[in-house]
């Protein structure tokens, strides 16, 4: 048994900081009976590439347990979960799926409040705005209009 959480894993960023959690083996293997799947990794990398990719799909996760529907055979139901997902899942009856999927929904990383880049869009926006009160109408959107191009062709020449 590993002494490190499903959300440890999942949120891991590097190959190396993966390697430190335990081996191949049991990494993968402890992934695998957590969340009743088969990842298909064969190598480090290969491993944190599906865990990136199976951490990215934890909204779709989530949209699947609200949707599972008791009406179809369960089959059917688990199919169309493992298209949904892009992992063949491997829970033996609706109730491991529904615990397989609320454990991906809550343990996947969920993007962290960055304040640098708020202030960034603040930045933006703001400038966007003060430039249409002197008359200057700048798209928002446009990547290549940056501050100091703007600057340098609507700005005032400096003295000296």
């Amino acid at each position: 048994m590993m002494d490190v959480s499903l959300q440890q894993i999942l949120q891991t960023a590097q190959v190396s900081d993966l390697k430190k959690l335990g081996t191949f083996l049991e990494v993968k293997r402890f992934v695998e009976t957590q969340l009743h799947l088969k990842l298909g990794a064969n190598g480090w990398s290969s491993l944190s590439l599906k865990l990136k990719r199976l951490s990215a799909q934890a909204e779709e996760g989530r949209e699947c347990a609200r949707a599972l529907s008791d009406a179809l055979p369960y089959p059917v139901v688990r199919n169309e979960v493992s298209k949904r997902i892009g992992f063949r899942m491997c829970a033996r009856n609706v109730a491991e799926l529904r615990g397989a999927l609320s454990l991906l929904s809550k343990c996947a990383a969920r993007p962290a409040f960055d304040p640098y880049e708020r202030f960034e869009k603040n930045k933006l926006k703001n400038f966007v705005s003060s430039s249409r009160l002197e008359g200057i109408d700048i798209p928002i959107f446009d990547e290549k209009a940056s501050l100091e191009k703007i600057l340098a062709k609507h700005g005032r020449p400096l003295n000296g």
